[in-house]
C-alpha cells in the first residue's frame, strides 16, 4: 500500500482538467496515498459532499483556507475567468505553500510529491520549495504537449515570429504553406497554438511557451493518452529529451496512463440524463432508435457557439433528414432558431445541460460525433469506436487533435470553416465557390458518418478501441504505466 505517499494536487478549475485531475486522486487514494487536493472553494465544497471520499485518506484544501486574499470567499460561486486565475494562481496558492512550508521546517510531516495541472507553471516552483519532485499533469493528449514543447524552439531559431499589435497584444506572424514539426503532421497558420501575455494587476504574465519549457524540466509527465493513438507525438517527445541528455542532467519519466475515464469513474459522472427543460430522459430517447441510426453533437463545457454557428448547426441538422441527439451548453438553447425542435422533433432532441458522454458515446444507436475536438471527446469517442466529424472552435488544442484525428488516423471528417482557412489558394477557392476537397459542410458531416464512407471510418475507430482496451486491462501499458506512477511517489 502507499503508506507515508503524500501527493499534493494543484488543480485547474475547467471540467476537462478537474475531472482528469480528480479521477487520478482518487485511484491514487484508493491504493493507500495520502491526496492534498487544492482547488477553488466552489469545487471544494461540492467534493465535500462526495460520499466516496470518507473512507479516503484525501484532504481537501480551498485556495482560501490558509489567510486571506482578495480572490475568493467560501461560499462564492460564480464562475472564475479563466485568464484571471491563470494569472493570479499563484498568489492564490501562496496561503497554502506558506502553510506547507511552515510544517516541514516544524519536522511535520507533508506532501512527499507535487501534481500540477499543466497550465499551472507556478507549481513547480512550488514543489522546488517544498524539496520534492514534481509531476507535470496533463489531462489531454501528448500531441498538445509535443506541439508547446517544439514551439520552445520554433520561436528561438525565428521559424514562428511573434509581432506586437496595438496596444503591445502579441500575436503569430502570418505564413504561407506549413510548418513540418517531429511527430506532428504539418500544421497551417490556424493549427498554431497562438502565444498570449496576461498582465493582471501586476500579478502575473503567463506565455504558453513556459508550459512547453516545463515538459523538458519537470521529474515527470503524467498523459492522459496511450501510446497506439499517438505514437509519433509520443516518439518525438522521447527524442527531444534524449538530444538535450547531452547538455542536460535528467530525462523527464513519462507516464501514459490514458485513457483515464477507463481506469476509475467517479461521481462526478454520476449526472443525470434528463433534458432540464422537456424532462425527456436521453437514454430512453436512443433505446427507441435504431443501431447506428443517431448523430451525436456535443461542443464540450468551454465553447460557447456563436448565433451564426449554432444557426448553421441547426440548418445543417434540420436538411440532413438524419436522427440526432445535440447537447447544448448554458445560454445556447436560446440561440436555436425559433421552430427547429418542433420541427425536428420527430427524428431529433435537444437536451440542455450537461450528460456523461461516455454513456452516450458507448449507446449502439450513436453512428457519430460532430466534436470541437476537446480532448475528453475526442478519446472518449476512440474508446467507443465512434467516427467523428471535427469541428474545432478553439485555438488551443483543438485545431492540433483536429489534425490528427483526420490526416492521421482517419476516423474524422472536417467540417469547412472559411474564416479559418491561412492558404491562399483556398481562401481564393471558397471566394469562387470552388469547394477545397478535404472539407465537407456540416450537412454532408451529417450524412457521410452514418454512410458506407462513415463505415470506414468507424472500422479504423474500432481497431483503436480494441487498442485502448488492451492499453487499460490487467498487465495493459496503461494500467502498468499506473503501477509505476504508484512506485515513483516517494513516500
Amino acid at each position: 500500500m502507499g503508506r507515508d505517499k503524500h501527493v499534493l494536487f494543484v488543480t485547474f478549475f475547467l471540467q476537462a482538467h478537474f475531472r482528469g485531475m480528480y479521477r487520478y486522486a482518487v485511484s491514487l487514494a484508493k491504493r493507500g496515498v495520502k491526496i492534498t487536493f487544492v482547488a477553488l472553494a466552489r469545487e471544494i465544497a461540492l467534493l465535500r459532499n462526495f460520499e466516496e471520499l470518507r473512507t479516503l485518506d484525501f484532504n481537501l484544501v480551498s485556495y482560501h483556507d490558509y489567510g486571506e486574499n482578495n480572490f475568493e470567499t467560501p461560499s462564492e460561486v460564480p464562475v472564475v475567468d479563466v485568464l484571471e486565475f491563470l494569472a493570479t494562481g499563484r498568489l492564490r496558492f501562496q496561503p497554502v505553500l506558506d502553510k506547507l512550508v511552515a510544517r516541514q521546517k516544524a519536522g511535520l510531516a507533508g506532501p512527499t510529491c507535487v501534481f500540477g495541472d499543466r497550465t499551472l507553471i507556478w507549481a513547480k516552483d512550488a514543489a522546488k520549495e517544498l524539496g520534492i519532485p514534481f509531476v507535470q499533469f496533463w489531462t489531454c493528449g501528448a500531441g498538445y504537449m509535443r506541439a508547446l514543447q517544439a514551439q520552445v524552439s520554433l520561436y528561438a531559431d525565428g521559424t514562428l515570429k511573434i509581432r506586437r499589435g496595438a496596444g503591445g497584444c502579441p500575436y503569430l506572424e502570418p505564413f504561407e504553406g506549413h510548418v513540418h514539426v517531429a511527430g506532428l503532421p504539418p500544421l497551417e497558420h490556424r493549427d498554431i497554438r497562438k502565444p498570449f501575455q496576461l498582465d493582471f494587476k501586476n500579478a502575473c504574465v503567463r506565455n504558453d511557451i513556459e508550459i512547453g519549457t516545463i515538459v523538458n524540466m519537470a521529474d515527470a509527465v503524467i498523459v492522459n493518452s496511450f501510446y497506439e493513438f499517438e505514437a509519433p507525438q509520443i516518439d518525438a517527445i522521447r527524442q527531444t529529451w534524449l538530444d538535450r541528455c547531452t547538455t542536460e542532467s535528467k530525462i523527464p519519466k513519462m507516464f501514459l496512463v490514458g485513457p483515464l475515464s477507463a481506469h476509475v469513474s467517479t461521481v462526478v459522472e454520476d449526472r443525470s440524463l434528463v433534458d432540464r427543460s422537456s424532462g425527456v430522459d436521453a437514454l430512453q430517447w436512443l433505446d427507441r432508435r435504431s443501431p447506428l441510426s443517431v448523430v451525436y453533437i456535443c461542443m464540450g463545457t468551454v465553447v460557447r457557439l456563436t448565433r451564426s454557428k449554432v444557426e448553421e448547426l441547426a440548418a445543417a441538422l434540420e436538411a440532413s433528414e438524419q436522427s440526432f441527439l445535440w447537447i447544448v451548453s448554458r445560454g445556447v438553447k436560446d440561440l436555436i432558431p425559433l421552430g427547429f425542435e418542433a420541427r425536428t422533433r420527430e427524428n431529433g432532441l435537444v437536451v440542455n445541460g450537461w450528460v456523461p458522454q461516455l454513456r452516450i458515446l458507448q449507446h449502439s444507436a450513436i453512428g457519430g460525433l460532430v466534436t470541437h475536438c476537446g480532448w475528453n471527446s475526442v478519446l472518449e469517442s476512440i474508446m467507443s469506436g465512434v467516427p467523428m466529424a471535427a469541428w474545432p472552435q478553439m485555438l488551443t488544442d483543438q485545431y492540433y487533435y483536429c489534425r490528427h484525428i483526420v490526416d492521421v488516423l482517419k476516423v474524422a471528417v472536417e467540417v469547412l470553416q472559411p474564416e479559418t482557412l491561412s492558404s491562399a489558394a483556398e481562401k481564393a477557392a471558397v471566394t469562387s465557390l470552388t469547394f477545397p476537397k478535404r472539407y465537407v459542410t456540416l450537412e454532408q458531416a451529417v450524412r457521410i458518418l452514418l454512410s458506407e464512407e462513415g463505415n470506414a471510418l468507424r472500422a479504423r475507430a474500432q481497431k483503436l478501441k480494441k487498442k485502448a482496451e488492451a492499453a487499460v486491462a490487467d498487465g495493459g501499458a496503461s494500467s502498468n504505466a499506473m503501477n509505476d506512477v504508484f512506485e515513483f511517489i516517494p513516500s
